[in-house]
C-alpha cells in the first residue's frame, strides 16, 4: 500500500467523521407541543410608564419627569381595550382568542385574556380596539363602558382614552403650573391597530393558576413625533377629530408603545 493512498483514506475518514459531527451539532431538540386537551388560563399584567417611571395609583395626577429630556407628563385619567389575543407556539402555529377583549382601567393591573392550551409559547399578538362585532356590542361590562363609547354603541368605541398634562416647551423647561391639557380618544376602523413587534419571551401556561404577562404601556412614546406647542396637537375627542393628521400620528405611535416589562 503506498504512501499516497494511505495519506487519502485518512484524508476521507476525518471528512466523514466532520460531517456526522456537523450534522448531529445541527440537530435542533424538538419544541414541547401544546395539549390541547388541557387548558390553563393566560392572564396580563398591565402598567402605565412614562420612560423607565411606573405610573401608579400614588402618581396618577403627578408630574413625572422623562429620564431623558427631562419633559413633565401627568396622567389624569387612563384606558384602552386590547383585543383579538394570539399566542404563538413554538412551532409557530397560533392559537387565537378572537372574541377575547380585556379593558385597561386606570391603574388596575391584572386582566384575565381568556382559556388556551396547557403549553409553553413564545410570543403573542394583540390588536388595540376592536373588530368591527364588538365595536358596535355593548353585550358586556367590558364593552358596556360609557366613557369608552362616541355617544352610542351604533358610533362605535373609544379604543384608547389618554388625558393628563404635559410640558409643551420646545426645551422642555417648563414649570408645573406652564404644563397643558391634553385629551386623546382615539377610534373609528381607522385606528384598529395590532401589536406584533414585542420580543420573543417563555408563556407557560398551566391547569392550575394564571399565566400572567406584564406589559408596558409608555406614555412618552405616544407623543413622538408630535408637535406639542402646536394647541391642536393635543385633543382628539369626537369621531371627526379622529380623521386629522394629529389622530391618525398618535394612533401609528401606539403599537410602538407596548412593551414587555
Amino acid at each position: 500500500m503506498s504512501i499516497r493512498y494511505i495519506v487519502c483514506l485518512i484524508s476521507l475518514c476525518a471528512f466523514v467523521l466532520s460531517c456526522k459531527k456537523k450534522t448531529e451539532e445541527s440537530v435542533m431538540p424538538t419544541p414541547v407541543p401544546v395539549n390541547e386537551t388541557k387548558y390553563g388560563k393566560a392572564g396580563l399584567h398591565l402598567h402605565y410608564y412614562v420612560g423607565n417611571i411606573e405610573l401608579d395609583t400614588l402618581s396618577f395626577n403627578h408630574p413625572v419627569n422623562q429620564a431623558d429630556t427631562g419633559r413633565k407628563i401627568s396622567l389624569g385619567y387612563g384606558q384602552f381595550y386590547l383585543s383579538d389575543f394570539e399566542y404563538i407556539n413554538n412551532d409557530g402555529s397560533v392559537f387565537a382568542l378572537p372574541n377575547g377583549a380585556v379593558l385597561k382601567k386606570g391603574s388596575f393591573p391584572t386582566y384575565v385574556a381568556g382559556n388556551i392550551p396547557v403549553g409553553i409559547y413564545k410570543g403573542i399578538r394583540f390588536k388595540v380596539g376592536l373588530k368591527p362585532e364588538l365595536d358596535t356590542s355593548i353585550s358586556s361590562p367590558t364593552l358596556n363602558d360609557p366613557a369608552m363609547l362616541f355617544g352610542s354603541k351604533a358610533q362605535g368605541h373609544i379604543y384608547v382614552n389618554i388625558q393628563g398634562k404635559i410640558d409643551t416647551t420646545s426645551n422642555a423647561t417648563g414649570t408645573l403650573d406652564k404644563m397643558q391639557p391634553f385629551s386623546y380618544k382615539i377610534g373609528t376602523s381607522l385606528h384598529l391597530t395590532s401589536v406584533t413587534n414585542l420580543p420573543p419571551t417563555s408563556i407557560n401556561v398551566m391547569e392550575t393558576g394564571v399565566e400572567y404577562l406584564h406589559i408596558v404601556f409608555d406614555l412618552k412614546l405616544l407623543f413622538k413625533g408630535v408637535q406639542l406647542n402646536n394647541p391642536g396637537n393635543l385633543s382628539v375627542n369626537s369621531l371627526s377629530d379622529n380623521n386629522s393628521a394629529v389622530a391618525a400620528k398618535i394612533a401609528a405611535n401606539i403599537p410602538n408603545s407596548f412593551r414587555f416589562e
